[in-house]
Protein backbone atom coordinates (compact mmCIF):
# COMPACT_ATOMS: atom_id res chain seq x y z
CA UNK A 1 0.00 0.00 0.00
CA UNK A 2 2.31 2.68 -1.30
CA UNK A 3 -0.22 5.46 -1.02
CA UNK A 4 -1.29 4.53 2.51
CA UNK A 5 2.32 4.51 3.64
CA UNK A 6 2.79 7.87 2.02
CA UNK A 7 -0.24 9.26 3.86
CA UNK A 8 1.15 8.10 7.19
CA UNK A 9 4.53 9.58 6.29
CA UNK A 10 2.79 12.87 5.60
CA UNK A 11 1.19 12.75 9.04
CA UNK A 12 4.51 12.05 10.71
CA UNK A 13 7.08 14.78 11.15
CA UNK A 14 4.99 16.24 13.88
CA UNK A 15 2.82 13.16 13.61
CA UNK A 16 0.58 15.68 11.89
CA UNK A 17 1.09 16.59 8.28
CA UNK A 18 -2.07 16.35 6.30
CA UNK A 19 -3.14 14.78 3.04
CA UNK A 20 -4.03 18.17 1.64
CA UNK A 21 -0.71 19.60 2.72
CA UNK A 22 1.32 16.98 0.90
CA UNK A 23 0.52 14.87 -2.12
CA UNK A 24 1.85 12.04 -4.21
CA UNK A 25 1.35 11.34 -7.89
CA UNK A 26 -1.16 8.57 -7.24
CA UNK A 27 -3.71 10.69 -5.32
CA UNK A 28 -7.21 10.63 -6.78
CA UNK A 29 -10.13 13.04 -7.22
CA UNK A 30 -13.88 12.61 -7.13
CA UNK A 31 -16.67 11.69 -4.73
CA UNK A 32 -17.32 8.24 -6.18
CA UNK A 33 -14.30 6.00 -6.42
CA UNK A 34 -15.33 2.38 -6.81
CA UNK A 35 -12.21 1.27 -8.68
CA UNK A 36 -9.62 3.83 -7.65
CA UNK A 37 -9.10 5.05 -11.24
CA UNK A 38 -9.51 8.81 -11.50
CA UNK A 39 -7.57 11.88 -12.55
CA UNK A 40 -4.52 13.13 -10.69
CA UNK A 41 -5.03 15.97 -8.19
CA UNK A 42 -3.43 19.31 -8.94
CA UNK A 43 -0.52 19.87 -6.56
CA UNK A 44 1.11 23.12 -7.68
CA UNK A 45 1.23 26.01 -5.22
CA UNK A 46 -1.32 28.05 -7.18
CA UNK A 47 -4.03 25.40 -6.77
CA UNK A 48 -3.11 23.94 -3.38
CA UNK A 49 -5.39 24.54 -0.38
CA UNK A 50 -4.26 26.11 2.90
CA UNK A 51 -2.29 23.64 5.01
CA UNK A 52 -4.42 22.79 8.08
CA UNK A 53 -1.32 22.39 10.26
CA UNK A 54 -0.15 25.89 9.36
CA UNK A 55 -3.57 27.53 9.64
CA UNK A 56 -4.51 25.68 12.86
CA UNK A 57 -1.35 24.74 14.78
CA UNK A 58 -1.63 22.24 17.64
CA UNK A 59 -2.92 23.73 20.88
CA UNK A 60 -2.72 22.00 24.25
CA UNK A 61 -6.07 21.33 25.93
CA UNK A 62 -5.60 22.86 29.35
CA UNK A 63 -6.83 20.38 31.96
CA UNK A 64 -5.67 19.51 35.48
CA UNK A 65 -5.59 15.80 36.32
CA UNK A 66 -6.02 16.55 40.02
CA UNK A 67 -9.48 17.97 39.43
CA UNK A 68 -10.52 16.13 36.26
CA UNK A 69 -9.65 12.54 37.20
CA UNK A 70 -11.45 10.27 39.69
CA UNK A 71 -9.76 8.39 42.52
CA UNK A 72 -6.17 7.28 42.03
CA UNK A 73 -6.17 8.63 38.47
CA UNK A 74 -5.96 12.13 39.92
CA UNK A 75 -2.28 11.50 40.62
CA UNK A 76 -1.45 8.37 38.62
CA UNK A 77 -1.51 8.56 34.83
CA UNK A 78 -3.35 5.75 33.06
CA UNK A 79 -1.06 3.24 31.37
CA UNK A 80 -1.18 1.89 27.85
CA UNK A 81 -3.56 -1.07 27.80
CA UNK A 82 -6.57 -1.81 30.00
CA UNK A 83 -7.33 0.63 32.81
CA UNK A 84 -10.04 -0.24 35.35
CA UNK A 85 -11.52 1.18 38.53
CA UNK A 86 -12.38 4.46 36.83
CA UNK A 87 -15.44 5.64 38.77
CA UNK A 88 -17.79 8.11 37.09
CA UNK A 89 -21.46 8.77 37.87
CA UNK A 90 -21.30 6.11 40.60
CA UNK A 91 -20.33 3.46 38.06
CA UNK A 92 -16.99 1.71 37.96
CA UNK A 93 -15.76 1.81 34.38
CA UNK A 94 -12.79 0.65 32.32
CA UNK A 95 -11.07 1.88 29.18
CA UNK A 96 -8.35 0.66 26.85
CA UNK A 97 -5.61 3.21 26.12
CA UNK A 98 -3.32 3.14 23.10
CA UNK A 99 -0.50 5.69 23.07
CA UNK A 100 1.69 6.79 20.17
CA UNK A 101 5.42 6.09 20.27
CA UNK A 102 7.85 8.82 21.35
CA UNK A 103 5.41 11.20 22.93
CA UNK A 104 5.79 14.88 22.10
CA UNK A 105 2.47 16.69 22.07
CA UNK A 106 0.05 18.10 21.73
CA UNK A 107 -1.41 15.00 20.02
CA UNK A 108 -4.77 14.41 18.33
CA UNK A 109 -7.12 12.19 20.32
CA UNK A 110 -9.68 9.60 19.25
CA UNK A 111 -12.32 8.29 21.64
CA UNK A 112 -13.87 5.06 20.34
CA UNK A 113 -17.13 3.39 21.42
CA UNK A 114 -17.55 -0.38 21.09
CA UNK A 115 -20.59 -2.17 19.64
CA UNK A 116 -23.04 -4.63 21.19
CA UNK A 117 -21.32 -7.52 22.93
CA UNK A 118 -17.91 -5.86 22.79
CA UNK A 119 -15.68 -3.75 24.98
CA UNK A 120 -12.95 -1.16 24.56
CA UNK A 121 -10.11 -3.63 24.10
CA UNK A 122 -12.09 -5.72 21.63
CA UNK A 123 -13.06 -2.71 19.53
CA UNK A 124 -9.48 -1.41 19.53
CA UNK A 125 -8.40 -4.72 18.03
CA UNK A 126 -11.23 -5.43 15.57
CA UNK A 127 -11.27 -1.87 14.21
CA UNK A 128 -7.46 -1.89 14.06
CA UNK A 129 -7.28 1.40 15.93
CA UNK A 130 -3.55 0.93 16.35
CA UNK A 131 -3.44 2.58 12.91
CA UNK A 132 -4.50 5.83 14.57
CA UNK A 133 -1.87 5.53 17.28
CA UNK A 134 0.76 4.84 14.62
CA UNK A 135 -0.29 8.14 13.03
CA UNK A 136 0.20 10.02 16.31
CA UNK A 137 -3.23 9.75 17.96
CA UNK A 138 -3.98 9.04 21.58
CA UNK A 139 -6.71 6.38 21.32
CA UNK A 140 -9.12 5.92 24.22
CA UNK A 141 -11.69 3.11 24.01
CA UNK A 142 -14.04 2.97 27.01
CA UNK A 143 -16.12 -0.16 27.58
CA UNK A 144 -19.92 0.01 27.51
CA UNK A 145 -21.83 -0.71 30.71
CA UNK A 146 -25.34 -1.75 29.55
CA UNK A 147 -26.70 1.75 30.05
CA UNK A 148 -29.55 3.05 27.93
CA UNK A 149 -33.22 2.13 27.73
CA UNK A 150 -34.07 1.81 24.03
CA UNK A 151 -30.92 -0.25 23.39
CA UNK A 152 -28.98 -1.19 26.54
CA UNK A 153 -25.33 -0.88 25.49
CA UNK A 154 -24.56 2.84 25.50
CA UNK A 155 -27.06 5.47 26.62
CA UNK A 156 -27.17 6.93 23.13
CA UNK A 157 -30.86 6.63 22.14
CA UNK A 158 -33.54 8.30 24.21
CA UNK A 159 -37.30 8.70 24.20
CA UNK A 160 -38.54 12.27 24.54
CA UNK A 161 -39.63 11.49 28.09
CA UNK A 162 -36.05 10.50 29.02
CA UNK A 163 -34.21 13.53 27.65
CA UNK A 164 -33.69 15.21 31.03
CA UNK A 165 -32.37 12.10 32.80
CA UNK A 166 -28.67 11.95 33.77
CA UNK A 167 -26.45 10.15 31.27
CA UNK A 168 -23.57 8.18 32.84
CA UNK A 169 -22.01 7.49 29.43
CA UNK A 170 -21.89 11.16 28.49
CA UNK A 171 -20.42 11.83 31.92
CA UNK A 172 -17.77 9.18 31.20
CA UNK A 173 -16.90 10.82 27.89
CA UNK A 174 -16.50 14.24 29.50
CA UNK A 175 -14.41 12.82 32.31
CA UNK A 176 -12.09 10.88 30.00
CA UNK A 177 -11.42 13.91 27.82
CA UNK A 178 -10.44 15.98 30.85
CA UNK A 179 -8.48 13.27 32.62
CA UNK A 180 -6.46 12.12 29.60
CA UNK A 181 -5.68 15.75 28.77
CA UNK A 182 -4.62 16.28 32.38
CA UNK A 183 -1.96 13.58 32.06
CA UNK A 184 -0.99 13.80 28.38
CA UNK A 185 -0.76 16.71 25.98
CA UNK A 186 -3.97 16.55 23.93
CA UNK A 187 -4.46 18.80 20.93
CA UNK A 188 -7.58 20.85 21.66
CA UNK A 189 -8.08 21.41 17.92
CA UNK A 190 -8.01 17.72 17.01
CA UNK A 191 -10.33 15.73 19.27
CA UNK A 192 -12.39 13.13 17.40
CA UNK A 193 -14.75 10.27 18.21
CA UNK A 194 -15.87 7.10 16.48
CA UNK A 195 -17.89 3.99 17.21
CA UNK A 196 -19.50 1.10 15.39
CA UNK A 197 -23.11 -0.15 15.60
CA UNK A 198 -24.22 0.56 19.19
CA UNK A 199 -20.99 2.59 19.40
CA UNK A 200 -22.08 4.43 16.26
CA UNK A 201 -25.28 5.35 18.08
CA UNK A 202 -23.23 6.80 20.93
CA UNK A 203 -21.03 8.62 18.44
CA UNK A 204 -24.07 10.34 16.92
CA UNK A 205 -25.35 11.17 20.41
CA UNK A 206 -22.08 12.78 21.50
CA UNK A 207 -21.48 14.62 18.21
CA UNK A 208 -24.84 16.36 18.66
CA UNK A 209 -24.04 17.42 22.23
CA UNK A 210 -20.32 18.21 22.19
CA UNK A 211 -19.78 19.79 18.78
CA UNK A 212 -18.13 22.83 20.37
CA UNK A 213 -15.38 20.56 21.70
CA UNK A 214 -15.04 18.05 18.89
CA UNK A 215 -13.28 18.54 15.58
CA UNK A 216 -15.30 15.67 14.15
CA UNK A 217 -16.05 11.99 14.18
CA UNK A 218 -16.92 8.78 12.39
CA UNK A 219 -20.37 7.39 13.21
CA UNK A 220 -20.03 3.89 11.75
CA UNK A 221 -23.24 1.95 11.07
CA UNK A 222 -25.01 3.80 13.86
CA UNK A 223 -28.64 4.71 14.47
CA UNK A 224 -29.53 8.33 13.82
CA UNK A 225 -33.06 8.20 15.22
CA UNK A 226 -33.55 9.31 18.83
CA UNK A 227 -30.00 10.62 19.19
CA UNK A 228 -30.90 14.31 18.88
CA UNK A 229 -30.69 16.51 21.95
CA UNK A 230 -33.80 18.16 23.33
CA UNK A 231 -34.29 21.49 21.54
CA UNK A 232 -31.31 20.62 19.35
CA UNK A 233 -29.57 23.72 18.08
CA UNK A 234 -27.10 24.17 15.21
CA UNK A 235 -23.88 22.18 15.45
CA UNK A 236 -20.48 23.83 15.65
CA UNK A 237 -17.94 23.38 12.87
CA UNK A 238 -16.55 19.86 12.47
CA UNK A 239 -16.09 17.07 9.94
CA UNK A 240 -18.37 14.04 10.16
CA UNK A 241 -17.63 10.88 8.18
CA UNK A 242 -20.77 8.72 8.07
CA UNK A 243 -19.90 5.12 7.18
CA UNK A 244 -21.82 1.91 6.59
CA UNK A 245 -21.12 -1.54 5.20
CA UNK A 246 -22.97 -1.31 1.89
CA UNK A 247 -26.48 -2.48 1.06
CA UNK A 248 -26.22 -5.55 3.30
CA UNK A 249 -25.48 -3.62 6.50
CA UNK A 250 -28.10 -5.19 8.75
CA UNK A 251 -27.80 -6.71 12.22
CA UNK A 252 -29.91 -8.84 14.54
CA UNK A 253 -29.16 -9.95 18.07
CA UNK A 254 -29.58 -9.45 21.80
CA UNK A 255 -28.46 -7.05 24.49
CA UNK A 256 -29.48 -7.61 28.10
CA UNK A 257 -33.27 -8.31 27.92
CA UNK A 258 -33.75 -6.72 24.50
CA UNK A 259 -33.84 -8.57 21.20
CA UNK A 260 -34.04 -7.15 17.70
CA UNK A 261 -34.90 -9.25 14.67
CA UNK A 262 -33.17 -6.98 12.20
CA UNK A 263 -31.96 -3.40 12.15
CA UNK A 264 -31.18 -1.79 8.82
CA UNK A 265 -28.21 0.53 9.18
CA UNK A 266 -28.28 1.58 5.53
CA UNK A 267 -31.38 3.72 5.97
CA UNK A 268 -30.13 5.03 9.32
CA UNK A 269 -26.80 6.04 7.78
CA UNK A 270 -28.69 7.72 4.96
CA UNK A 271 -30.61 9.77 7.52
CA UNK A 272 -27.31 10.72 9.17
CA UNK A 273 -25.79 11.90 5.89
CA UNK A 274 -28.76 14.20 5.33
CA UNK A 275 -28.76 15.53 8.88
CA UNK A 276 -25.05 16.40 8.95
CA UNK A 277 -25.12 17.69 5.35
CA UNK A 278 -27.89 20.12 6.30
CA UNK A 279 -25.86 21.49 9.22
CA UNK A 280 -24.30 24.71 7.89
CA UNK A 281 -20.99 24.40 9.77
CA UNK A 282 -20.48 20.67 9.31
CA UNK A 283 -18.48 19.06 6.51
CA UNK A 284 -20.27 15.77 5.82
CA UNK A 285 -18.58 12.94 3.95
CA UNK A 286 -20.19 9.55 3.47
CA UNK A 287 -18.31 6.31 2.84
CA UNK A 288 -19.65 2.83 2.18
CA UNK A 289 -17.98 -0.46 1.44
CA UNK A 290 -19.70 -3.77 0.73
CA UNK A 291 -18.66 -5.38 4.02
CA UNK A 292 -21.98 -5.90 5.78
CA UNK A 293 -22.18 -4.87 9.42
CA UNK A 294 -18.49 -4.21 10.03
CA UNK A 295 -16.23 -1.29 10.85
CA UNK A 296 -14.47 -0.26 7.63
CA UNK A 297 -10.93 -0.53 8.98
CA UNK A 298 -9.48 -0.83 5.46
CA UNK A 299 -10.21 2.91 5.24
CA UNK A 300 -8.32 3.79 8.44
CA UNK A 301 -5.53 5.62 6.63
CA UNK A 302 -8.18 7.61 4.75
CA UNK A 303 -10.09 8.31 7.97
CA UNK A 304 -6.91 9.69 9.53
CA UNK A 305 -6.06 11.81 6.54
CA UNK A 306 -9.59 13.17 6.20
CA UNK A 307 -10.11 13.96 9.88
CA UNK A 308 -6.81 15.77 10.12
CA UNK A 309 -7.55 17.75 6.97
CA UNK A 310 -10.26 19.66 8.90
CA UNK A 311 -9.12 20.49 12.47
CA UNK A 312 -11.25 22.59 14.77
CA UNK A 313 -11.29 26.19 13.66
CA UNK A 314 -10.22 25.45 10.08
CA UNK A 315 -12.23 27.50 7.60
CA UNK A 316 -12.97 24.86 4.98
CA UNK A 317 -12.48 26.33 1.50
CA UNK A 318 -15.31 25.94 -1.02
CA UNK A 319 -12.85 24.12 -3.25
CA UNK A 320 -12.19 21.48 -0.57
CA UNK A 321 -12.21 17.92 -1.92
CA UNK A 322 -11.89 14.96 0.45
CA UNK A 323 -8.73 12.92 0.09
CA UNK A 324 -9.02 9.91 -2.19
CA UNK A 325 -9.42 6.36 -0.96
CA UNK A 326 -6.38 4.07 -0.85
CA UNK A 327 -5.73 2.64 -4.30
CA UNK A 328 -6.36 -0.96 -3.27
CA UNK A 329 -9.72 -0.31 -1.58
CA UNK A 330 -13.03 -0.49 -3.44
CA UNK A 331 -15.52 1.83 -1.78
CA UNK A 332 -17.98 4.64 -2.46
CA UNK A 333 -17.67 8.23 -1.29
CA UNK A 334 -20.54 10.73 -0.94
CA UNK A 335 -20.34 14.47 -0.44
CA UNK A 336 -24.13 14.87 -0.66
CA UNK A 337 -26.87 12.99 1.23
CA UNK A 338 -27.21 9.32 0.38
CA UNK A 339 -30.66 8.00 -0.49
CA UNK A 340 -31.25 4.46 0.74
CA UNK A 341 -33.27 2.33 -1.69
CA UNK A 342 -36.85 1.51 -0.69
CA UNK A 343 -38.26 -1.38 -2.71
CA UNK A 344 -41.49 -2.31 -0.88
CA UNK A 345 -44.76 -0.77 -2.06
CA UNK A 346 -47.94 -2.01 -0.35
CA UNK A 347 -51.31 -1.65 -2.10
CA UNK A 348 -54.42 -2.81 -0.21
CA UNK A 349 -57.90 -3.59 -1.49
CA UNK A 350 -61.28 -3.21 0.22
CA UNK A 351 -62.41 -5.83 2.69
CA UNK A 352 -65.83 -6.46 4.20
CA UNK A 353 -65.46 -4.02 7.10
CA UNK A 354 -65.21 -0.32 6.42
CA UNK A 355 -61.88 1.08 7.58
CA UNK A 356 -59.87 -2.15 7.48
CA UNK A 357 -58.31 -1.40 4.11
CA UNK A 358 -57.35 2.05 5.40
CA UNK A 359 -55.77 0.61 8.55
CA UNK A 360 -53.74 -1.96 6.62
CA UNK A 361 -52.65 0.62 4.04
CA UNK A 362 -51.64 2.89 6.91
CA UNK A 363 -49.55 0.09 8.40
CA UNK A 364 -48.12 -0.79 4.99
CA UNK A 365 -47.08 2.77 4.18
CA UNK A 366 -45.61 3.63 7.57
CA UNK A 367 -44.21 0.35 8.90
CA UNK A 368 -43.87 -2.30 6.17
CA UNK A 369 -42.25 0.14 3.74
CA UNK A 370 -40.06 1.60 6.48
CA UNK A 371 -36.62 -0.01 6.34
CA UNK A 372 -35.98 0.81 10.00
CA UNK A 373 -39.29 -0.33 11.52
CA UNK A 374 -40.02 -3.39 9.37
CA UNK A 375 -37.33 -5.61 10.92
CA UNK A 376 -37.85 -4.82 14.62
CA UNK A 377 -41.65 -5.09 14.19
CA UNK A 378 -41.69 -8.20 11.99
CA UNK A 379 -43.56 -10.26 14.60
CA UNK A 380 -46.20 -7.54 15.06
CA UNK A 381 -46.65 -7.22 11.30
CA UNK A 382 -47.05 -11.01 11.05
CA UNK A 383 -49.79 -10.89 13.71
CA UNK A 384 -51.66 -8.58 11.34
CA UNK A 385 -50.99 -10.63 8.22
CA UNK A 386 -47.85 -9.05 6.72
CA UNK A 387 -45.05 -11.59 6.36
CA UNK A 388 -41.52 -11.58 4.97
CA UNK A 389 -42.57 -14.11 2.29
CA UNK A 390 -44.34 -11.27 0.48
CA UNK A 391 -44.30 -7.96 2.30
CA UNK A 392 -46.43 -6.28 -0.33
CA UNK A 393 -49.32 -8.76 0.06
CA UNK A 394 -52.08 -6.98 1.97
CA UNK A 395 -55.09 -9.32 1.75
CA UNK A 396 -54.20 -11.26 4.91
CA UNK A 397 -54.00 -8.02 6.87
CA UNK A 398 -57.40 -6.90 5.62
CA UNK A 399 -58.93 -10.30 6.47
CA UNK A 400 -57.44 -10.18 9.98
CA UNK A 401 -58.86 -6.71 10.53
CA UNK A 402 -62.24 -7.73 9.08
CA UNK A 403 -62.54 -10.36 11.81
CA UNK A 404 -61.47 -8.02 14.61
CA UNK A 405 -63.42 -5.03 13.36
CA UNK A 406 -66.73 -6.70 12.61
CA UNK A 407 -68.50 -5.68 15.86
CA UNK A 408 -70.28 -2.36 15.40
CA UNK A 409 -68.57 -0.89 18.47
CA UNK A 410 -65.28 -1.03 16.54
CA UNK A 411 -66.51 1.46 13.93
CA UNK A 412 -65.33 4.53 15.86
CA UNK A 413 -61.86 3.03 16.35
CA UNK A 414 -61.52 2.20 12.66
CA UNK A 415 -62.79 5.64 11.70
CA UNK A 416 -60.19 7.25 13.97
CA UNK A 417 -57.40 5.11 12.53
CA UNK A 418 -58.60 5.78 8.97
CA UNK A 419 -58.51 9.51 9.63
CA UNK A 420 -55.01 9.22 11.09
CA UNK A 421 -54.04 7.19 8.02
CA UNK A 422 -54.73 10.21 5.84
CA UNK A 423 -51.31 11.39 7.04
CA UNK A 424 -49.53 8.27 5.75
CA UNK A 425 -48.13 10.31 2.87
CA UNK A 426 -45.97 11.99 5.51
CA UNK A 427 -44.34 8.68 6.45
CA UNK A 428 -40.69 8.45 5.48
CA UNK A 429 -37.78 6.31 6.66
CA UNK A 430 -36.61 5.88 10.23
CA UNK A 431 -38.47 5.73 13.55
CA UNK A 432 -39.57 9.31 13.20
CA UNK A 433 -40.69 8.49 9.65
CA UNK A 434 -43.26 6.10 11.11
CA UNK A 435 -44.55 8.84 13.38
CA UNK A 436 -48.03 9.18 11.84
CA UNK A 437 -48.79 5.49 12.50
CA UNK A 438 -47.27 5.59 16.00
CA UNK A 439 -49.26 8.74 16.81
CA UNK A 440 -52.41 7.23 15.30
CA UNK A 441 -52.30 4.13 17.52
CA UNK A 442 -51.45 6.17 20.63
CA UNK A 443 -54.34 8.56 19.95
CA UNK A 444 -57.06 6.23 18.70
CA UNK A 445 -56.46 3.40 21.21
CA UNK A 446 -56.05 5.59 24.27
CA UNK A 447 -58.38 4.26 27.01
CA UNK A 448 -59.92 1.81 24.51
CA UNK A 449 -58.90 -1.35 26.33
CA UNK A 450 -62.16 -3.10 25.35
CA UNK A 451 -61.58 -2.57 21.61
CA UNK A 452 -60.80 -5.78 19.74
CA UNK A 453 -58.82 -3.88 17.10
CA UNK A 454 -56.75 -2.03 19.70
CA UNK A 455 -56.23 -5.21 21.69
CA UNK A 456 -54.80 -6.93 18.63
CA UNK A 457 -52.49 -4.01 17.96
CA UNK A 458 -51.36 -3.41 21.52
CA UNK A 459 -51.15 -6.96 22.82
CA UNK A 460 -48.72 -7.68 20.01
CA UNK A 461 -46.74 -4.51 20.69
CA UNK A 462 -46.55 -5.45 24.39
CA UNK A 463 -44.38 -8.39 23.34
CA UNK A 464 -41.83 -6.07 21.73
CA UNK A 465 -39.67 -4.34 24.34
CA UNK A 466 -38.10 -2.06 21.73
CA UNK A 467 -41.39 -0.92 20.19
CA UNK A 468 -43.34 -0.55 23.42
CA UNK A 469 -41.56 2.62 24.47
CA UNK A 470 -42.93 4.37 21.40
CA UNK A 471 -46.50 3.20 22.06
CA UNK A 472 -47.21 4.32 25.66
CA UNK A 473 -50.95 3.88 25.11
CA UNK A 474 -50.39 0.13 24.88
CA UNK A 475 -49.12 -0.04 28.47
CA UNK A 476 -52.78 -0.01 29.54
CA UNK A 477 -53.41 -3.27 27.72
CA UNK A 478 -52.13 -5.49 30.52
CA UNK A 479 -52.98 -9.13 31.10
CA UNK A 480 -56.09 -8.04 33.00
CA UNK A 481 -57.56 -6.36 29.91
CA UNK A 482 -57.13 -9.34 27.63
Amino acid sequence: MLRSNFAVFCILGFFLVFGLGCSDDSEENGTNNPQGDTDTMETDDENSLPDPLTVVPPEKLDKDAATECPGAYATLAPAAGLNSGYTVAEQEREFFLTLPDGFEGPRPMLIAFNGTGGDGKDFTETAELQDFADAGFIVVAPSSNENGTIWPVWDGMRLDSEQSLPNPDLDLFDSLVGCIAGHFEVDAKRIYITGHSAGGIMTNYVLKRRSELLAGGIPASGMHDNTLAENQGPLDSMVVIVTWGGLEDQWSGDAEDSTVNEIDFVSQSALSTKYYYDEAKVTMIGASQEKGHKFLFELNSWFIETLLSIPKGYDVPESYTPPAFPEDVIAQMYTEPYEAPVTINVTCEEGTVTGCMDLCQFMGDCVVSNNTLRGPMEAQLADYGFTSDNWEECSACVSTCDTAGAPTEEADILTCLSTAGENSDQCTQGISGGGPFIDGVNTCCKDKTESTVCKMLCESILENTLALGFFPTCNAFTTETR
